[in-house]
Parts: C-alpha cells; sequence; structure tokens
C-alpha cells in the first residue's frame, strides 16, 4: 500500500509481488479500511503476550515433551539422522 502511496503502478507491483493487478487495485480501493483493521488487531492482539513470560515458556515446553511418545521423535528424526533414531530405539530398549 505504501508503493501505491508513492506513486507506483499496480502494474508494477503485481509483477514484482506476483500479484495480480486486480487485486492490487482492489487492495488500493479499501486501504482505509484494511489499514484500520490492522491497527484495531494489532493493539487488541499484543496483549496478552505482554504478561507472557519465559517461566510460561518452559512450562508449555514441559508439558509438550511429557506428552512426546519416543516412537513419534524417531519417527520425526529417522529421515533427518537415522543415527540418532538407532541409538534412541537403544536407549528405549534398556528403558523397558
Amino acid at each position: 500500500m505504501d508503493r501505491l502511496l508513492k506513486g507506483e503502478k499496480a502494474s508494477h507491483i503485481g509483477k514484482r509481488l506476483n500479484l495480480n493487478e486486480a487485486t492490487v487495485r482492489t487492495i488500493k480501493k479499501n486501504e482505509k479500511e484494511i489499514r484500520s483493521a490492522v491497527a484495531a488487531a494489532s493493539s487488541t492482539s499484543a496483549k496478552p503476550w505482554k504478561t507472557f513470560s519465559i517461566k510460561h515458556c518452559i512450562d508449555i515446553i514441559s508439558l509438550s515433551l511429557k506428552e512426546l511418545k519416543t516412537s513419534k521423535l524417531n519417527a520425526c528424526w529417522k529421515k533427518i539422522s537415522p543415527s540418532s533414531v538407532e541409538k534412541e530405539n537403544l536407549r528405549e530398549s534398556s528403558e523397558n
């Protein structure tokens, strides 16, 4: 939208951003509504994050790890690092 305000043509913006020219023109037509919606969303969506702390983050990660099964973790890492999966399988066998 800033490019449009600076006088750049909709066709040029569309080509650079891989958008249809009609899409760029529609955005230009609805610029005020778009900007006000973004401003309203930004002010309300930031409020919960102001009270979110590192402790909250660690608590959430801890809960997630408790629910994570070794088999699921192995499935995710199998193609990336097969040797890690094999070691993990050995550890899992020795734990049982």
